[in-house]
């Protein structure tokens, strides 16, 4: 038995280093492109810049905090069910419903970068495919997100009568 407790110490303790490791290169790369790329000095913008980055910014803020809500959500009627659980077919929306909601959080944090980017660079125009295409990913996977989320809670709630 010893040998066998060994080897899975040693496997756990290789999967951790890894993980530190992949960790660690992450760090360095993100740390090396956000001073490559937003490290430039800028002009102040004008006004109708400095409003229509405040109305991307906010957008993005609100669908993220709507998509945390929607998975937060999900984990209530999940969690909330005790013994029973749902039928197999029931949670399929409802992992259908946490990978939209994951995607459009994603997409959320894309448009952040791309908008950081559109600042240090002194291109910032909401209009262009650059911002907009990310911009409307989120939010329509968002959408995706709460209509499955819209069938997992009815047939979950109708369960429970």
């Amino acid at each position: 038995m010893e040998p066998a407790n060994g080897r899975r110490r040693l496997t756990r303790f290789g999967f951790y280093a890894a993980v530190l490791v992949i960790a660690a290169a992450v760090l360095q790369i993100q740390r090396y492109y956000s001073t490559s790329f937003f490290s430039s000095p800028s002009d102040s913008p004008s006004q109708w810049q400095q409003t229509a980055i405040q109305v991307a910014s906010e957008t993005t803020r609100l669908l993220i905090t709507l998509g945390t809500a929607l998975i937060g959500g999900l984990g209530l009627l999940l969690g909330s069910r005790g013994s029973d659980s749902p039928k197999p077919r029931h949670l399929w929306s409802a992992f259908l419903s946490a990978m939209a909601a994951g995607l459009s959080l994603y997409f959320g944090y894309v448009v952040h970068l791309r908008v950081l980017w559109m600042v240090t660079s002194k291109t910032f125009d909401p209009t262009t495919d650059f911002f907009v295409i990310p911009s409307q990913c989120q939010f329509y996977a968002l959408l995706v997100g709460a209509f499955f989320f819209g069938i997992f809670a009815v047939h979950t709630l109708r369960e429970e009568k």
